[in-house]
């Protein structure tokens, strides 16, 4: 049942869960607890990269896995893998089939191997492919495409090995609607999940598409594959969202949607990314939308929620113009500083042409936020500020319902780039 409330309405000429937050997964781990090996003293840097090599390495390794011969596994490894034989040694792996999974980025090569159902094992690689870090963990589950009598679903994969599962839902009595791009408000979520909340982006889906958008979500990486962060001196925004938001747009016209008519939805942590994302992409000429966008762009952001202290802030931002950042900074990468310092809406705001729509709910509060981006955008042409005052930012009262004036809104803006006649200030 879908509640309607009251909003206050600004037309003009645009509870977060950073990329640090580690939220839950959302599928059966059955009796497989997630397991992680030491670090090493020292992780030699790859200077060339064979995706075939690591499969070939990994499947080798998952047979002496299969044969429970973990001494000559150990012969392959810089760490001590004794917590890998603990976590497998009384598990029946010799008879099940192995799908083996290769993949490197900047210096870091990685292999996996599922066992069947069972249990996957990750494996990080140096220049001479010994293992430097493991990890055990589920095998991800598919997830069930769902239908009604409004909108059907069919299940799609996204971005380069390992591939992701996504989920398309399209509207049962169109063809060829427009689509829409659905990030979650954190970058580890799972595919219904958006920052606390555990169903928004599947319940948005739906709802969209019985409104005539066609929704395109995923599982994010992160969620997927914890180990994009594990031993990983070359974690970047780009593996852990932007690689697969590219190759999620370019992948349309495969999709039974509109590739000329693709809109973003960026939320919170997404929302700061999402008009560089749109100035990179033209394919993405629906528009945009934000909600619950922060006021702090590019490094500013990334460094409160990483915890930094706002006395090191400057010490960042000079050793980032001078380029003498250290390899690992903080706790985080090099490459993950100097990504986010290239993220600034602002900037890239007034660079995109494509309409914008940016909703505040005021039950987030977000006060500051909103006042800033009504002034930054006063002046912006094709944008609508839109505010309601009974919702939060995933457009829900308080009692948890989503607002079917807020969806008709949406929906609305999307498929026809304005607001509907009735709510037009």
């Amino acid at each position: 049942m879908l509640k309607k409330g009251r909003k206050t309405v600004l037309a003009t000429g645009l509870v977060l869960c950073s990329l640090l937050s580690s939220c839950a997964r959302e599928k059966d781990p059955g009796p497989v607890p997630e397991t992680v090996s030491p670090e090493p003293a020292e992780t030699p840097k790859i200077r060339r990269f064979s995706t075939e090599e690591a499969r070939i390495e990994t499947g080798m390794l998952a047979e002496l896995i299969q044969a429970k011969d973990w001494e000559t596994l150990q012969e392959h490894a810089r760490v001590s893998l004794d917590g890998l034989e603990i976590q497998l040694q009384d598990m029946s792996l010799a008879d099940v089939p192995v799908t083996l999974h290769a993949f490197h980025d900047e210096e870091r090569m990685a292999g996996y191997a599922d066992f069947g159902s069972r249990v996957r094992v990750v494996f990080h690689y140096d220049s001479e492919f010994f293992i430097t870090a493991f990890m055990t963990e589920p095998v991800p589950l598919a997830p069930v495409p769902d239908r009604d009598a409004e909108w059907t679903e069919q299940l799609v994969m996204i971005g380069n090995e390992p591939q992701l599962y996504g989920l398309l839902t399209v509207p049962a009595d169109r063809t060829n609607a427009p689509v829409a791009v659905l990030l979650p408000e954190n970058l580890d979520a799972g595919i219904d999940s958006s920052g606390q909340d555990s169903r928004f982006r599947r319940e948005l889906a739906h709802e969209l598409a019985a409104r005539g958008v066609a929704v395109l979500r995923w599982e994010m990486r992160r969620h997927a594959d914890p180990a994009v962060l594990m031993n990983d001196p070359g974690m970047s925004l780009d593996r852990a969202v932007l690689n697969d938001l590219a190759a999620a747009v370019h992948g349309m016209e495969k999709l039974p949607v509109d590739p000329t008519d693709i809109t973003l939805i960026g939320i919170g942590e997404s929302a700061v990314l999402a008009a560089a994302s749109v100035y990179n992409h033209f394919e993405i000429t629906g528009g945009l939308v934000l909600m619950a966008l922060p006021q702090e762009t590019g490094v500013d952001y990334f460094a409160k929620q990483s915890g930094l202290p706002e006395e090191d802030l400057e010490e960042l931002k000079q050793m980032l113009a001078d380029d003498e950042l250290p390899d690992l900074w903080n706790g985080w990468p090099a490459s993950a500083w100097k990504q986010w310092d290239e993220q600034d809406q602002n900037r890239y705001m007034k660079y995109i042409k494509a309409p914008v729509l940016l909703l505040h709910g005021e039950l987030s509060g977000g006060k500051e936020a909103w006042a800033y981006w009504q002034k930054e955008l006063k002046n912006r042409s094709r944008t609508i500020l839109q505010a309601y005052e009974e919702l939060d930012d995933h457009l829900r009262d308080e009692d948890g319902i989503l607002d079917e004036d807020a969806l008709d809104d949406l929906a609305y803006w999307i498929r026809i780039g304005t607001l509907p006649e009735r709510k037009k200030p």
